[in-house]
C-alpha cells in the first residue's frame, strides 16, 4: 500500500514538473519572438487587428477604417502615403516603412517596420535608411546594425537599408484625429 502511495505521489510530482516545465516554456517563447507587425503595433501605441495572420501590407488600410469602441463611429487615425523625396529623405523619419509581398525579401504577408533615419546620396543615387523591425532578415541590401529586446521581443533589430531602387516599398504617417 505504501508503495503504491509513493509511486502515485511520484506520478503526480512528475506530472506537475511536465506541466510546469511546458507553460514557462511556452511562454518564454511567446514572449521572445515577435512578429513584425504585432512588434510594430506595440512600439508606435497602435491597436491590432485581432488576427494573428493579417498581413502587414494591409495594415494601413485597417488603420483608416479602424473605429474605436464608443467614438459613435468616429474614425481615429488619418493614414498618409509619404512620397520618398530625394530632397528631403527627412521627411520619412517615424514613418511605417511596408514592403509588398515578395519584395526585397519579404514574404507572402509583407513586411512592417519604423523608419529611424532616412538619407539620399546624390551621386551615388543610393537611398539609406536605418529601421527597427522584429523577425526581419539580412540580405545584400539590408544589413543588421544592432540588436534588441525590447517590448518583449528578442529579435528585434537595428538594420540598415542601402538601395538604388525603393520599388516595393511604401512610407505611411499615421496620426490620430
Amino acid at each position: 500500500m505504501k508503495q503504491q502511495r509513493a509511486r502515485l505521489f511520484v506520478f503526480i510530482m512528475l506530472c506537475v514538473l511536465m506541466s510546469a516545465n511546458w507553460l514557462t516554456v511556452d511562454r518564454v517563447v511567446a514572449s521572445s519572438t515577435c512578429q513584425c507587425l504585432p512588434f510594430i503595433q506595440s512600439k508606435m501605441g497602435l491597436p491590432a487587428t485581432g488576427n494573428a495572420w493579417f498581413p502587414a501590407y494591409n495594415y494601413p488600410s485597417f488603420l483608416e477604417s479602424y473605429k474605436q469602441s464608443g467614438q459613435s463611429g468616429r474614425l481615429v487615425f488619418r493614414v498618409s502615403k509619404v512620397s520618398p523625396s530625394s530632397s528631403k529623405p527627412s521627411d520619412l523619419k517615424s514613418t511605417m516603412m511596408i514592403w509588398q509581398p515578395n519584395t526585397k525579401g519579404a514574404y507572402g504577408a509583407g513586411h512592417i517596420a519604423q523608419v529611424i533615419s532616412a538619407t539620399y546620396d546624390r551621386n551615388a543615387k543610393v537611398w539609406t535608411i536605418e529601421f527597427i523591425d522584429a523577425n526581419g532578415w539580412s540580405n545584400s541590401e539590408s544589413t543588421v546594425k544592432e540588436t534588441k529586446n525590447e517590448h518583449g521581443c528578442a529579435n528585434v533589430a537595428v538594420r540598415t537599408l542601402k538601395t538604388k531602387s525603393l520599388s516595393g516599398i511604401t512610407f505611411y504617417s499615421i496620426r490620430k484625429r
